[in-house]
């Protein structure tokens, strides 16, 4: 009788703890790629960042993040990723900083202004009054990429964002301080996913902020002539706000 008791809390236990485990995905490592399959499994790229010289760290990065091999293209590849989360597709976008609107921020250095690829936001304050400040997720999304990379970059996220209407855009996060998201993370638009930092030390504190409507491509260098795949954020954000 002992014996059979012994096996049914056996069977009751294992029962209990394996939905409990499934219920509890906040608590997986996002960063393990047999772990985030729970988000939808992501094919990271091993980007090799070590080997480089410090100064070529993150400017040397020529890969994309993610490994879309056997897809047509990276849109076809999240459309997998974002089916059936219809929770986390995109209504409408805020600020990364002074949630929602930006508020005791200014664009330091702005959209294609001396080539520039993203907007430099800095507090009114001036210096480094927003070293670690919040940094937020600007809509809901997938992050493909959270990793310290040194050089200029420095901390650095990005996400992947569907919109409502089908469309992707990827918005990047830079120079921070402290990043609270890992690889393969779905998010939702303002929840904190880092704060300001000053790419250990080689600038003033302030967040470099990019959007990109061609997703997945190689992180680049921050400046370009042309700024083919890239739109200016603030632009975009004023012309996409939430809808509720």
């Amino acid at each position: 009788m002992g014996r059979y008791f012994s096996i049914i809390i056996f069977l009751f236990s294992s029962f209990f703890i394996g939905n409990n485990n499934e219920r509890r995905t906040d608590d997986l490592d996002y960063s393990s790629k047999s772990k985030a399959i729970a988000f939808g499994k992501l094919n990271e790229r091993n980007i090799e960042t070590d080997s480089l010289p410090l100064y070529m760290q993150g400017e040397g990065i020529l890969e994309p993040p993610i490994d879309i091999s056997g897809y047509n293209n990276a849109e076809e590849y999240f459309d997998q990723l974002f089916h059936g989360k219809w929770t986390y597709l995109a209504a409408g976008y805020d600020f990364p900083v002074g949630k929602p609107d930006a508020k005791g921020y200014y664009i330091a250095r702005k959209f294609m202004e001396e080539r520039h690829l993203g907007d430099d936001f800095n507090s009114k304050a001036g210096g480094n009054s927003d070293l670690g400040h919040p940094v937020y997720a600007i809509a809901n999304g997938v992050v493909t990429f959270s990793k310290d990379i040194g050089g200029g970059w420095g901390k650095t996220m990005r996400i992947v964002h569907k919109n409502m209407d089908k469309t992707y855009v990827e918005s990047l996060y830079s120079h921070c301080d402290e990043i609270f998201v890992k690889y393969g993370q779905f998010v939702k638009k303002g929840e904190k996913i880092g704060t300001i930092g000053t790419a250990n030390g080689q600038y003033l504190a302030h967040l470099h902020h990019e959007i990109r409507t061609e997703i997945n491509l190689p992180l680049g260098r921050g400046y370009a002539d042309e700024p083919t795949g890239y739109v200016a954020p603030t632009r975009y954000i004023r012309a996409h706000r939430p809808r509720w």
